[in-house]
């Protein structure tokens, strides 16, 4: 069974889903149906909020102020990914808040070429804020693509107050 939240952080919704106190899946979306449809499955299950969800849900909150929140402390259910894409998302966290890095950066670290992979395993991040991969862009300073739409990667990015007019939009 699965523990489910939902939050909405206007203009956006939140949704996260854990099972026996790791973290599943976290969408974020422009509307509540599009929160359902991407937590799909998981919610035909649901059996309400635990506190692991609680304390998520207080972090998000924090996060969505403009604070500082360390989410390396949660756990993810991690198994049923391969060890390249668990790699990616372990460096992907080490990106420090309000800091951005490149593709090219983290394919580097991992002694590969792989950039293009690199951005497909982020691309598929079921963990979005926890991993943070609103900090990675591309090489050339422009931002690339984010799973939820590119204005929420936007929106992220000036939370962190990160300056967009460094980046090319």
């Amino acid at each position: 069974m699965h523990d489910f939240l939902k939050l909405k952080l206007s203009p956006y919704w939140i949704g996260a889903v854990s099972e026996k106190g790791k973290l599943v899946k976290i969408s974020v979306c422009y509307s509540q149906k599009d929160l359902y449809r991407s937590l799909g499955a998981a919610l035909k299950e649901q059996t309400g909020s635990s506190s692991f969800l609680k304390r998520l849900k207080q972090d998000l909150l924090s996060y969505w102020q403009g604070e500082r929140v360390d989410f390396t402390n949660y756990s993810l259910k991690l198994d049923r990914y391969s060890s390249f894409q668990r790699k990616v998302w372990r460096l992907t966290q080490e990106i420090p808040y309000g800091e951005v890095r490149s593709y090219k950066w983290i394919a580097k670290r991992l002694g590969s070429k792989g950039y293009r992979a690199v951005g497909q395993v982020l691309a598929h991040n079921p963990f979005p804020l926890i991993i943070p991969c609103h900090r990675v862009i591309r090489e050339d300073k422009s931002l690339g693509g984010f799973s939820a739409g590119i204005e929420i990667k936007r929106k992220l990015l000036r939370k962190e107050r990160i300056n967009l007019a460094c980046l090319y939009e």
